[in-house]
């Protein structure tokens, strides 16, 4: 900093009152420079990175495309499951976690990290919800391109995969909250997510496919941050 190593070398030409003036704006001038480092390193270059990653999830339509079976789906007005539908929901499912390894563990507990449990007044720190997020987004992404794979092997468009998941999970009675998932689909098609909704139940859910579903309530379970992350 040349320019105020000369300002304070020459401070003797000026009078006492004059050389406090000048020692102050120094001071200022150091700490308004030390402030904006500061905020560069500690807020403004992890933000950086964490757009940067975060914006991988614009990868997510693109990787939607490449799914084969592209016909409208046509739900049954009555919402009741085909029994060869959940045979190929859980397989595909299966393919994915398959696939992931122990990857989804680590999409599950970064799922609680930024779900913290309700009634608890911990929330993240801004470095932890940094961090958190970036990381998050590649992995969504890698198991968003493992999901296309598995939904071409079985034979399902977005549409059918996404309200056969519904059905089932309503079925299951297993608690999935989709708000997450609705939220990144939003991001993905740089869209808000604030005022992104959850996906709404369906009113009543039918007793053929709670019969279908029950064997396989706890495998649903071990796969419920797929769910919630729409996967």
């Amino acid at each position: 900093m040349p320019y105020l190593l000369v300002t304070c070398a020459g401070l003797d030409q000026f009078p006492p009152a004059m050389k406090a003036v000048i020692g102050c704006l120094v001071v200022v001038a150091v700490l308004a420079i030390g402030g904006a480092v500061g905020a560069y390193f500690f807020v403004w270059r992890p933000a950086k990175v964490y757009v940067a990653e975060f914006a991988k999830l614009k990868e997510i339509p693109q990787l939607n495309q490449q799914v084969k079976k592209t016909a409208a789906f046509n739900a049954p007005a009555d919402n009741v499951l085909a029994a060869s539908g959940v045979e190929r929901f859980l397989r595909t499912q299966q393919a994915i976690q398959s696939k992931l390894g122990t990857r989804l563990d680590e999409l599950a507990a970064k799922y609680r990290t930024l779900s913290p449990t309700p009634g608890s007044e911990r929330r993240p720190s801004l470095t932890e919800l940094t961090s958190a997020l970036k990381d998050l987004a590649g992995l969504i992404v890698e198991a968003k391109r493992m999901q296309v794979d598995s939904l071409n092997q079985n034979d399902f468009s977005l549409a059918e995969y996404e309200w056969t998941r519904q059905r089932i999970y309503e079925a299951s009675g297993l608690p999935v909250d989709m708000t997450v998932a609705n939220a990144l689909r939003s991001i993905a098609e740089g869209k808000s997510a604030e005022a992104t909704p959850a996906t709404a139940a369906s009113a009543v859910v039918p007793e053929k496919n709670r019969e279908l579903v029950a064997p396989h309530v706890r495998e649903l379970g071990e796969r419920a941050a797929l769910a919630a992350f729409g996967l």
